[in-house]
């Protein structure tokens, strides 16, 4: 059984946090050097990266499981999110107008756009991770 080591890699060179880091910037110009990170062009670039790396992983069937396990959690945690955005934004509101009985609205409004800018930051990330671990899962399944 392979196990994680200090730099996430897992099975045969396959790299979490860089292969996403990589899915996030296909298409994308990157000026940044980076030595260890490889950018491409398009998908079907990057596709081709994911099927070599696949070629080499030697205990397929406990990759796919821990790639659909990763897809799984981060669904989870997506649907965890979209179900607090709405309470935290009432207890806002209501934390306001029970603390400030003028009603400040600027206040509020600042709060509140501070929480869904950052619900929408987590939830855009939160989207592409899952949307990288479906093409990997889908290249999986091929």
């Amino acid at each position: 059984m392979n196990k994680r080591n200090e730099t996430n890699e897992l099975y045969n060179g396959f790299n979490l946090k860089n292969e996403l880091l990589i899915y996030k910037n296909i298409g994308k110009n990157n000026t940044r050097n980076n030595n260890t990170v490889i950018f491409y062009d398009n998908y079907s670039d990057w596709k081709n990266h994911i099927e070599v790396i696949m070629s080499n992983i030697e205990d397929n069937e406990n990759f796919r499981y821990y790639m659909k396990k990763s897809l799984r959690e981060k669904r989870n945690s997506l649907q965890l999110l979209v179900s607090l955005v709405i309470p935290v934004e009432i207890a806002m509101f209501s934390l306001f107008i029970n603390i400030n009985k003028k009603y400040n609205i600027f206040a509020m409004v600042v709060s509140v756009m501070i929480i869904v800018g950052f619900f929408t930051f987590v939830f855009g990330e939160t989207s592409k991770e899952i949307d990288f671990l479906n093409d990997v899962n889908d290249i999986l399944i091929k």
